[in-house]
């Protein structure tokens, strides 16, 4: 078993959103996503972005998606 974890590019929004939508309907609440793969794209991936996601992959499959945020607001 192979086992790799990597940081997650433009070409991985598509992925990304399906994790996010399979998140959600397991939640019971896949009505609730409104996202699309280009604000996927824009909110990750976009010149501003503080954002980082990482994914995981099993045995060349991906398998976990981790998305890493750190906000601090002082005041």
């Amino acid at each position: 078993m192979s086992v790799v974890i990597r940081e997650a590019n433009r070409s991985d929004s598509s992925l990304i959103l399906s994790f996010v939508k399979e998140l959600a309907s397991y939640e019971k609440a896949g009505h609730e996503v409104t996202a699309a793969e280009a604000s996927i794209e824009n909110s990750i991936f976009g010149e501003d972005s503080r954002t980082q996601a990482l994914i995981c992959e099993k045995d060349g499959s991906p398998s976990v998606l981790l998305f890493i945020s750190l906000t601090i607001q002082l005041g």
